[in-house]
Parts: C-alpha cells; sequence; structure tokens
C-alpha cells in the first residue's frame, strides 16, 4: 500500500506540470498570416478546391515586376471569380495601383492566363489574389 500511494505521490505532480507546460507553450504559438508566406492568396476557403492558380512566376523585365499565372476551373461549372494581384516593395508594404479586383470568370474545365505588371520598379514580391464575385475584400 505504501509503494502504490509514494508512487501515485511521485508520478501525479509530474503529469500535472508535463500538461500544463504543453498547454501553455501550444497558446504562446503565432501563426504567420497567409499572404506574408504565400504567393496565392484564396479569400474564400471552398475557392482552394475549386479554383487552381497554377505555375505563378514573377520576373522582372525593363525595370518592372511581371507576374504570369494559369488559373484553372477545377469543378465541372462556372465559377465567377475576380483576381487581384498586389505587388510588394522590399519592406512588405503594398505598393498602391488602381487596378483592384478583376472579372476572371472561368467556365467549366478553363484554363486562363494572367499577365500583369506592377505599376512601380520599387515592386519586388507579389500576391495573387482569388475570391468570389460579390464577396466582400
Amino acid at each position: 500500500m505504501r509503494t502504490l500511494m509514494f508512487t501515485c505521490l511521485l508520478f501525479v505532480p509530474a503529469f500535472l506540470i508535463w500538461g500544463c507546460g504543453g498547454t501553455y507553450r501550444a497558446s504562446q504559438l503565432r501563426s504567420q498570416p497567409i499572404e506574408e508566406s504565400e504567393h496565392v492568396v484564396y479569400k474564400n476557403v471552398t475557392l482552394k478546391l475549386s479554383v487552381a492558380v497554377m505555375e505563378d512566376q514573377g520576373i522582372r523585365e525593363n525595370g518592372l515586376l511581371r507576374v504570369r499565372a494559369k488559373v484553372k476551373n477545377m469543378l465541372g461549372k462556372t465559377i465567377n471569380a475576380e483576381i487581384k494581384i498586389k505587388f510588394l516593395d522590399s519592406s512588405g508594404y503594398e505598393i498602391t495601383d488602381n487596378s483592384g479586383w478583376q472579372p476572371f470568370p472561368l467556365e467549366k474545365g478553363d484554363i486562363k492566363a494572367i499577365d500583369r505588371f506592377a505599376s512601380s520598379p520599387n515592386a519586388v514580391d507579389y500576391r495573387i489574389l482569388v475570391k468570389l464575385a460579390g464577396d466582400p475584400d
């Protein structure tokens, strides 16, 4: 009986400390915003399964960043999507331009190309934002 009581007194506090420590550490994790780590950002989760942005690339031409990508409709029906390309400077700030969201309807099985130049030579990175037409930014 003493051995059992001694064992309980030794291991129960250890489990409590380990459990509390694990919970604390997990709550301290911070995830990086998706727009800081990915070139393609889906504003609607369902679009990730229905619209595929393929072969995106940013290349420098005549001092400006050019973004080219292929977008494919993965569903068996038309998708009324909108696309916006956001250009970023070396500090990660958005370079303002007046292009905004562009209508990008995709028929069943369509593969369409998108090709845009940055409005400033300061652009060093980009994000391709995809949303359903009518959804908020």
